[in-house]
């Protein structure tokens, strides 16, 4: 996997998480590499890692988000929840669970809607949540994956969408989120190519944003 080192773009999309919290929480949610960078390059036939990871005040008991990806074909092979939620226990009730993968992002895994997502659902019986990496997962690339940008993005729950946490367990507006912008690209020369003709298009998103 060829990554860059440098945050350069950011993409925002709807998302709705169950929780408890305060009223003012200054939440901001965002898919990131293990660097922490919302960008980055990857080859056919690669693995990418990626987190969700919050930043806020507030104390979460479920989360209930969906991962939605800009195109179809992409291969979802594992994803792991962060302590204390509990991947594949009796509370995880993702869509795929973890025990179906892989498998390949279409518009029909999780619902039935043009959008190429896969459910992200948990709930904690004891303790909370507060910052950090709340779920990992892997995608794999196939090779007949065609070259081009990707988006990757925390959205709402099917039929969910305000951008705001559940009532019941006080709203909360959520400040920020944003998604992470990878290139597929068929050998290391593209990189630069891109790098030359591609950031301008990025920088341009961020600031739309």
């Amino acid at each position: 996997m060829n990554l860059t080192k440098s945050r350069l773009a950011t993409m925002a999309t709807g998302m709705i998480i169950v929780c408890t919290s305060h009223a003012n929480a200054n939440y901001v949610i965002s898919v990131e590499d293990d660097f922490g960078y919302n960008i980055g390059y990857i080859l056919p036939g690669s693995m990418h890692h990626l987190n969700v990871v919050l930043s806020g005040n507030s104390e979460h008991i479920a989360n209930d988000f969906t991962i939605v990806v800009s195109r179809p074909g992409l291969e979802l092979t594992d994803f792991f929840w962060g302590d204390p939620y509990v991947t594949d226990g009796g509370d995880d009730v993702s869509v795929p669970q973890v025990t179906d993968l892989p498998t390949v992002l279409t518009a029909d895994t999780y619902a039935d809607t043009a959008a190429v997502d896969a459910k992200f659902s948990n709930f904690l019986g004891a303790g909370s949540f507060g910052e950090g990496t709340v779920l990992s997962f892997d995608l794999f690339v196939p090779n007949n994956v065609p070259f081009g940008l990707f988006e990757v993005s925390v959205g709402a729950s099917f039929l969910s969408t305000a951008p705001y946490f559940l009532d019941g367990f006080n709203d909360v507006t959520i400040d920020a989120i944003n998604g992470f912008v990878f290139q597929i690209v068929p050998e290391p020369v593209s990189i630069t190519l891109f790098a030359i003709t591609g950031v301008a298009v990025l920088i341009q998103r961020r600031k739309r944003i």
